[in-house]
């Protein structure tokens, strides 16, 4: 029986080590985050009806560009969201910090600023109010997300309370408008 060379016995050792260190820590990592994403998960929103529900526009045109808007405002909203979970350790914080100036608050304003362009439309009433009301939504989220910025910028758990109320308002919001719209 021949036998196995002490440098690459070391190395097989040492590969099966690494291997099982890795698998261990990616372990670990997983389950975080899978607690993480059970908790002050901001959801982005979808309409849950199945129906799709007609409006009668005045122009042919103003219904072809609300419906390609809002198919771009859900996409966006929801790479505003893809922020979480957020890590609040010293380690993660700058990427965190980056993650929420650079992504989540980036998009909450292009949602915004396509709601705004929807008003040189002519639609009717009843989407002019549902606009409003998803403009409503945007600036709480924007809001939120300044706060959340400056809570980990500062490494304060000063302002829990206050994206506590944030998170439960935004949730209220979501439901709603999943619920009517």
């Amino acid at each position: 029986m021949a036998s196995i060379p002490k440098p690459a016995l070391i190395v097989i050792v040492a590969s099966l080590v690494l291997f099982i260190v890795s698998v261990s820590a990616l372990t670990y990592i997983y389950q975080r985050q899978s607690e993480l994403r059970k908790t002050r998960i901001i959801k982005p929103i979808m309409p849950a009806r199945a129906e799709k529900k007609e409006y009668q526009f005045n122009n042919e045109k103003d219904k072809l560009k609300f419906e390609e808007i809002m198919i771009d405002y859900y996409a966006v909203q929801d790479m505003a969201t893809n922020i979480f979970p957020i890590d609040t350790t010293s380690a993660g914080r700058d990427k965190s910090l980056s993650d929420i100036k650079n992504i989540g608050l980036y998009y909450w304003n292009r949602d915004l600023e396509m709601l705004d362009s929807l008003q040189k439309l002519d639609l009717p009433q009843e989407l002019v109010a549902q606009t409003d009301f998803l403009r409503s939504y945007c600036e709480l989220n924007r809001e939120c997300y300044l706060l959340m910025y400056k809570a980990i910028d500062e490494h304060s758990k000063a302002y829990e309370n206050e994206l506590n109320i944030y998170f439960e308002k935004i949730k209220q919001k979501r439901e709603f408008i999943i619920n009517q719209y």
